[in-house]
């Protein structure tokens, strides 16, 4: 069995982890501006689980919503790599069709325009 996978960052907006022995990778991108990097993360080298969470103050009836994607393990890391920074730096596209315009004003930490 592989040790645990090694862990890269990019812009601090996502992370990349990945098999030592086969390069398999998965992808966390949690945010695509620097106002919408979580408030805090549990990533370190060498870990197999990971946290990460916003503190959100909204006032009463207000709605807040956190996009998140995970890029599927592949064997390509650079695709990996490659579709993780489209996402991050919102290039990516159709990165959120299937969203309302009301979804989209939601989102707290990407600075999504909509259509």
């Amino acid at each position: 069995a592989d040790p645990a996978p090694a862990l890269t960052t990019a812009a601090g907006s996502w992370w990349l982890q990945a098999a030592p022995s086969t390069g398999d990778a998965i992808a966390y991108v949690l945010s695509g501006s620097p106002t919408g990097t979580p408030a805090w993360l549990d990533f370190a080298e060498g870990q197999r689980r990971f946290g990460w969470g916003w503190n959100l103050a909204l006032p009463a009836g207000e709605t807040g919503r956190y996009l998140y994607y995970l890029v599927p393990r592949t064997a390509d890391t650079a695709a990996a790599t490659a579709l993780a920074e489209a996402l991050s730096t919102q290039t990516e596209p159709g990165m959120f069709d299937g969203l309302t315009a009301e979804e989209r004003a939601q989102i707290q930490n990407f600075e999504v325009q909509n259509p």
